[in-house]
């Protein structure tokens, strides 16, 4: 009973349009996205390059060939570093 109220709590005192655990992961993202290579492949469409593979990305439908926004619904690094290219802000992409 007490950790609902903690979290309950910790959701008022929220001044961000997206959870604080979303907020801790994107500076790992931000790092990843670095060495990646974008590629515009068409509207809202990407080819996000890195050491491990090519990955195709669209930003509409909120997809990526690694499938971690798939499934998970967090922006994957591929994902981060197609928003930074095309110079949107990540938070407004996050509440599509």
């Amino acid at each position: 009973m007490i950790r609902f109220e903690k979290k309950k709590e910790c959701i008022r005192n929220c001044t961000t349009s997206t959870t604080p655990r979303i907020l801790k992961k994107l500076p790992k993202r931000s790092a990843k996205a670095r060495k990646m290579a974008i590629y515009y492949a068409g509207v809202n469409h990407y080819e996000v390059r890195e050491k491990l593979g090519t990955y195709t990305l669209v930003l509409n439908r909120s997809t990526c060939d690694c499938k971690v926004w798939d499934m998970f619904g967090i922006l994957c690094g591929h994902a981060y570093s197609a928003i930074q290219m095309k110079h949107d802000n990540v938070e407004c992409v996050l509440l599509l």
